[in-house]
């Protein structure tokens, strides 16, 4: 089985980039969706009683879910007013006190769980993450949504199956007017952009600018799009802030990846040195001895649980004769920063993916008219973007020369769910292309009703129906020169509300409206 693993990934992805006339929608996400359950882990009616915690809610968001209820069934899980026609579950355990620390923020301070091991559910909608459930006794249950806790106690062994008729019964008509029962369930879709431009600092060393722009399409209207300077993403604790620092030493300096949790109410203090280098700034890169250097850090992909980044070598002045950079591409885990500890790829996605980046690796040697010289990096890889889609690419660095140049190659491997949430285009490619010549990127929502076609110069803001970009388009944003975007978070439904004013409470002092 392993022997035809590689070819049929391959043949698989030939067919996604190539853009032809086939179908995108069929094995490129396949393999990275979570598996289905064929009997729900959960059962009954069950009450949300209370919020565990006042002051771990959202500035300016009341506790709206207490005292609703949630229905476990075969046909669904509806809380509230809010219902999963196809729920996803994944159960894991997990260390009791390593749960805690990462997501302390919703639990009062003095919380802590009676066992040592816990059990965690892990509920998806439309394969996007929606909520936590922690079962505590037989009839409790702690829950995990948009960024609080709150405690659920069971009130019926039963379910009502006249709730998810009444459900059905009440959206009937609208279905019938618009279109199928996944359109209506999500008229409201937002979308979290992360976006990365160089620019030139005051001090004459070029550097990145970051930005996170939130867009909501609602009742087929886009709202005002909100713009903030920091860079803003969602994990299951909650939303995070990822800053790049420069430490310097003498006369060198690094860049560390900075993340914090937007709501906490005192920032831990850090100790006075600063984190540990990761070796040699200049190790594999061939820089001089004497000037500045610094090791540059630059944001390719963010994601919910890893961040990919390309790692830069500068050296100020540059010796005669020699470029004095170079470049190695990493994978860091979001829990480990802001440590400096790359990941294999091996271990991020099996020893498939090894063998694979090993061919890649190969075939770009031999293009390149290079023999191979010791083993392969196997944390010297990230993600990029192709065609709709984020995929994992190699890279090799060697000497041209005097100057030490760099060339990248795709790796054939499908990233893993906890790598890249959502992969998937609604669209082919080919028919982006025809509609707008100029377009490099598009990203699609889960909802199939909201397409971002990226050129060189903005963001394109279109409607979709059928696997069609509807004219006129809704909008356009402008990009700076040189920007790319380095993250699309979706949020469907109940997130959407949630999310912005999440977004508008970080950013209320700075964010920029376009109309």
């Amino acid at each position: 089985m392993k022997k035809l693993f590689l070819p049929v990934v391959f043949l698989v992805l030939i067919a996604v980039l190539a853009g032809g006339c086939v179908d995108q929608n069929t094995n490129f996400t396949l393999a990275v969706v979570p598996p289905q359950n064929l009997q729900p882990p959960l059962q009954g009616t069950w009450e949300i009683v209370s919020l565990l915690q006042e002051n771990t809610a959202v500035r300016g968001v009341k506790p709206k879910w207490v005292g609703k209820t949630i229905s476990f069934s075969d046909k669904g899980v509806l809380l509230g007013d809010y219902l999963l026609c196809n729920p996803l579950y994944q159960v894991k355990k997990v260390a009791a006190e390593t749960f805690l620390f990462y997501r302390h923020q919703v639990f009062p301070t003095d919380f802590h769980f009676q066992d040592p091991e816990i059990e965690v559910l892990i509920l998806y909608d439309n394969q996007l993450f929606f909520c936590e459930l922690l079962p505590e006794k037989n009839d409790e249950l702690l829950l995990i949504l948009f960024d609080n806790c709150y405690l659920v106690q069971k009130i019926s062994d039963e379910v009502d199956e006249a709730v998810f008729s009444s459900w059905e019964i009440k959206n009937a008509d609208t279905e019938r007017d618009t279109g199928s029962r996944a359109e209506i369930a999500n008229r409201h879709t937002g979308v979290l952009l992360g976006l990365r431009a160089p620019c030139l600092h005051s001090q004459g060393n070029y550097g990145e600018n970051y930005r996170t722009l939130w867009l909501v399409l609602a009742d087929q209207k886009l709202a005002p799009v909100l713009e903030t300077s920091a860079l803003l993403f969602p994990r299951r604790s909650g939303f995070y802030r990822l800053q790049v620092e420069r430490k310097k030493e003498g006369g060198r300096a690094e860049d560390f990846l900075i993340v914090d949790h937007i709501l906490k109410q005192e920032k831990e203090e850090k100790t006075e040195s600063a984190p540990g280098r990761s070796g040699d700034p200049r190790e594999g890169f061939g820089g001089g001895e004497e000037g500045e250097a610094c090791l540059v850090r630059r944001i390719h992909y963010i994601g919910n649980e890893y961040v990919s980044i390309e790692e830069t070598f500068e050296q100020s002045p540059v010796e005669e004769g020699k470029a004095g950079k170079g470049g190695k591409l990493h994978i860091y885990a979001i829990d480990s920063l802001p440590g400096t500890k790359a990941v294999k790829i091996s271990d991020l996605a099996g020893q498939e993916a090894l063998t694979a980046m090993e061919l890649g690796r190969q075939r770009l040697l031999q293009q390149l008219g290079l023999e191979q010289e010791g083993l392969e990096d196997e944390r010297n890889f990230g993600l990029t973007r192709k065609m709709g889609y984020w995929i994992f690419n190699g890279r090799v660095n060697y000497w041209k020369g005097n100057e030490h140049e760099k060339a990248d190659y795709d790796i054939t491997v499908i990233p893993p769910h906890d790598v890249v949430c959502y992969n998937k285009l609604h669209l082919p490619w080919t028919r982006v292309k025809n509609h707008i010549p100029g377009a490099v990127d598009v990203f699609t929502s889960p909802a199939k009703n909201l397409a971002l076609v990226v050129t060189s110069n903005e963001i394109v803001i279109y409607k979709m129906h059928q696997e069609t970009l509807l004219d006129p388009p809704l909008g356009k944003i402008p990009l700076n020169r040189g920007e790319a975007v380095i993250m699309a978070e979706w949020a469907l439904d109940q997130y959407v509300e949630d999310w912005t004013l999440t977004f508008k409470a970080f950013s209320d002092q700075d964010f920029v409206l376009f109309e």
